[in-house]
């Protein structure tokens, strides 16, 4: 488990993000194309990325507002949604991620809300998170590694996340 941005691999300690698979940058733009034409040939409906990072904080966006809030009320999507101030705690959390991303240099832009908002509305309604079900079963939380890096890379660059910090200490405690 590690933070947005960055990849955790066993036999090193935490690297910055790139998967030589998917980032040109690191691999080399043969290595990219080979993998992406083999997990096309497989029926894989792979892209090639021009920013993974961008990429993976847009999955971030989602998950660490909903996987917080669902944990958070023990509530699914559909009800979080329909809820309005649930509904508006998931919407600030998410334009939180947008902030942080934008202070990070990863590519997010304010438009990006409308895609992930169509993301989390696109959820089945009895949809939860693993971290809700994790909360239940009392098992060790990634709160901290979901909206504390929020929190923490929001504090690195001067832009603050007050939604993520108060999901992130209730889902906690």
């Amino acid at each position: 488990r590690c933070l947005p941005g960055r990849a955790l691999d066993e036999r090193w300690p935490l690297m910055p993000t790139g998967n030589p698979y998917t980032d040109t940058k690191i691999a080399g733009e043969h290595t990219v194309l080979a993998a992406h034409a083999a997990c096309k040939a497989a029926g894989i409906d792979a892209i090639i990325a021009e920013n993974i990072q961008r990429n993976v904080w847009m999955k971030f966006g989602m998950l660490a507002p909903f996987s917080g809030l669902t944990a958070l009320t023990g509530s699914t999507a559909g009800p979080l949604r329909e809820t309005p101030g649930t509904r508006a705690l998931i919407e600030s959390a998410v334009r939180e991620v947008i902030a942080v991303g934008k202070a990070a240099g990863v590519g997010l832009k304010d438009d990006d809300f409308t895609q992930l908002m169509k993301a989390i509305d696109g959820n089945p309604p009895a949809m939860t998170s693993s971290m809700a079900h994790d909360r239940k079963a009392g098992k060790p939380l990634e709160v901290n590694y979901l909206s504390g890096a929020v929190v923490r890379i929001g504090e690195k660059h001067g832009v603050a996340a007050p939604t993520a910090r108060r999901r992130g200490e209730h889902v906690a405690s």
